[in-house]
């Protein structure tokens, strides 16, 4: 067992997070959204009859599928290495001073805020959010940075040492790091892509 991390864009004239927040029925599935978006248009709920929270969901995730094709690949899947990239990317997650910049990319990697009580994971981690004026803020920060820049961090002792998730020293290798280069890349031209389309950004770890 483990946490998982994604990232999925939603236009920030949806109403999925209003609609989460004030009704616990819908909301409680909201964690299950990006991977409806990345099922596309023709994806369906699982066998059976559906909670009607789980439906009214679902039937608004499929009118945005409509209504602008290619969302469904707005999302960045950092699987269990959200924990990795937070600290090569953070001085915070170092346990070291730290700088704003250092503040917005913390939000970056575990979303601004809280969406409410209610709205958790299937594994009962709260979903979060970020609003599309600060992945503006958050997409500028990116937009400069380089995997030359953060690899010097790279340090297997030290990132054990600070805890980081799933990360074992004693099996680090260039493969670890290979993966980790890929996941920067994808995260930072996620952001890049919902701060164009002046998307929400939607953060659930499950």
């Amino acid at each position: 067992m483990g946490l998982d991390r994604i990232y999925q864009a939603i236009p920030a004239t949806a109403g999925l997070i209003e609609r989460a927040r004030e009704d616990a029925a819908l909301g409680e599935w909201l964690g299950l959204v990006p991977s409806w978006f990345r099922k596309g248009p023709g994806g369906a709920l699982a066998p059976g009859k559906p909670d009607p929270g789980e439906l009214e969901l679902w039937q608004r995730v499929r009118a945005l599928l409509e209504q602008q094709p290619g969302l469904e690949e707005r999302n960045c899947d950092l699987g269990r290495s959200w924990d990795q990239l937070h600290y090569v990317l953070s001085a915070h997650r170092r346990g070291e001073p730290g700088s704003e910049t250092d503040a917005l990319l913390d939000m970056a990697v575990r979303g601004e805020s809280l969406i409410a009580e209610h709205v958790r994971s299937g594994q009962g981690v709260p979903v979060r959010y970020t609003p599309p004026e600060r992945v503006a803020e958050l997409a500028r920060v990116l937009t400069p940075m380089t995997w030359e820049s953060l690899e010097k961090q790279c340090v297997p002792d030290r990132m054990e040492a600070a805890g980081v998730y799933k990360f074992f020293a004693s099996h680090a290798n260039e493969q670890e790091w290979t993966w980790l280069r890929e996941y920067f890349h994808r995260f930072r031209a996620f952001y890049l892509t919902a701060a164009e389309h002046g998307n929400t950004v939607l953060v659930c770890t499950d």
